[in-house]
């Protein structure tokens, strides 16, 4: 297998410099010489390929001063190879034979692809159940002032610069910082928080996919007061007409929320009970997740693309179905009222 690299660059004095890498013999060129036919414009600079098969040490002439020293490391691509990270004044052309042109780090099929990847990571769970209840305890309208600042001046900028940076190197988070050594632990730290943040979601995913299997029958089960799980003295079941109050000492409960901590998480009276046994039923579930998760990325970018189209749409689908729902609850003129009116004072309390 042949892999020639051929790189072209000016250089003071109106001369121009040729580095070629031949994969067969392990070896760069360097070709100084005025000029060669069959030219590629690339941001200012010239780069020249060859249209037969001849080997890149054929592209030296008699006239032509040529440098070759061997490469110990010659399996590498030149890229990898090259002392600079990245570089404005050298464009590196991989001219392969054959059946070798389609190897190399995986491409997104379409830019729309590309797209929806990015809208899907910007909705997720926390856009539907967290921001809501967090807008609600700090001030409603008033929470939105350092929401917004923290997003356009320091979320976005962060995100535009990874985002940039992954398509400018197609490098990883690990190697990409490596152009930058002073910082290279940024690339590790950003491995260990997205693990981290992968098992959180992905048990959330584990919830979400038992209710939704649960809800299957004719009478959701959270909805009653079952003595199988509920502790019949304090439920209230929530299909009933009877209100819970507002009274922080009131000792009832919702069915709802007996049915999460009794019967779903099995939630302990004390710290001191310990963590308790695996529940098969969710351990299955936390399976699915996973299974689901692994052919999502089985096969990259070319399987996470094809995805996008259904992530990056149906949050908003469901985003729109639940605001169409709930502006046509009892209490929603008062509720949209109570977010829309800002408490001022609560931007002046650090919790």
């Amino acid at each position: 297998m042949r892999s020639d690299h051929i790189t072209q660059f000016g250089r003071n004095g109106g001369g121009k410099v040729n580095i070629s890498y031949d994969d067969t013999e392990g070896k760069f060129g360097i070709i100084d010489h005025g000029d060669l036919p069959g030219v590629y414009t690339n941001s200012g600079s010239t780069s020249r390929r060859r249209e037969g098969p001849e080997s890149a040490s054929s592209l030296a002439s008699p006239n032509v001063s040529r440098t070759t020293f061997h490469d110990s490391n010659k399996d590498k691509p030149l890229k990898e190879n090259s002392d600079k990270c990245f570089s404005d004044e050298i464009s590196i052309a991989n001219v392969k034979d054959g059946d070798e042109e389609g190897e190399g780090r995986q491409q997104w099929s379409n830019p729309i692809e590309f797209l929806l990847s990015c809208i899907a990571l910007s909705v997720g769970l926390g856009n539907v159940w967290r921001f809501p209840i967090t807008a609600y305890k700090n001030g409603g309208g008033a929470f939105l002032i350092p929401y917004l600042v923290v997003l356009l001046f320091i979320g976005r900028p962060l995100y535009f610069l990874e985002l940039s940076l992954g398509q400018f190197s197609s490098y990883g988070c690990i190697k990409l910082w490596k152009c930058v050594p002073a910082i290279k632990g940024v690339g590790y730290s950003q491995v260990v928080a997205t693990a981290a943040i992968l098992t959180y979601y992905v048990s959330l995913m584990a919830l979400t996919v038992f209710y939704f299997c649960v809800s299957f029958q004719s009478e959701l089960p959270w909805s009653v007061c079952d003595p199988a799980w509920a502790a019949m003295d304090s439920c209230v079941a929530v299909s009933s007409n009877s209100s819970l109050g507002f009274s922080s000492n009131s000792s009832k409960q919702s069915s709802s929320e007996q049915f999460f901590r009794r019967y779903v998480v099995h939630e302990a009276a004390t710290w001191t009970s310990g963590i308790g046994k695996p529940d098969w039923k969710l351990a299955l579930c936390l399976a699915g997740s996973w299974l689901v998760l692994f052919f999502t990325l089985v096969k990259g970018v070319q399987s996470a693309g094809k995805t996008a189209y259904f992530t990056a749409l149906f949050p908003y689908l469901v985003l729109f179905t639940l605001l169409g729902r709930g502006v046509t609850l009892p209490g929603a003129y008062d509720g949209i009222m109570y977010f829309l009116t800002p408490q001022w004072e609560r931007l002046l309390d650090g919790n």
